[in-house]
């Protein structure tokens, strides 16, 4: 958050975007900084649709701490991230079942809409 707002393009009390048509391009490693990874992942996916509907863009790249982790390679993930990871993947199967409160407090918009941890209809 603190690289966004210094860029002037998230809102400095608000998870919003205020870049107007401003591009970002996020470099990877989104994974493996610290025990909040879903926020993380969650916030750009969101501010990337917010991003696209003022003009502007939000571009995340994969980077090598991505790669590992889709390899199965959690040796740099934190105890805390792999418990939220764990209690994302078993409670948000069934977010239609949830009020949308648990919902959105366990992210659980990154298993069902279109993006890099979701489990859409077709996916293998």
């Amino acid at each position: 958050r603190r690289a966004l707002r210094l860029a002037g393009v998230l809102h400095a009390s608000n998870d919003e975007w205020v870049g107007g048509e401003s591009v970002v391009v996020q470099v990877g490693d989104q994974v493996d900084r610290g025990d909040d990874e879903l926020g993380v992942l969650a916030l750009l996916q969101e501010l990337k649709g917010q991003a696209e509907e003022a003009g502007g863009g939000l571009h995340v790249l994969v980077g090598n701490h991505e790669i590992m982790s889709a390899q199965g390679n959690a040796r740099y993930a934190t105890e805390g991230a792999m418990r939220k990871f764990a209690q994302w993947a078993k409670v948000c199967q069934h977010k239609g079942l949830l009020p949308p409160g648990v919902a959105k407090q366990n992210h659980c918009q990154l298993y069902t809409q279109p993006g890099p941890l979701s489990c859409l209809e077709g996916d293998t």
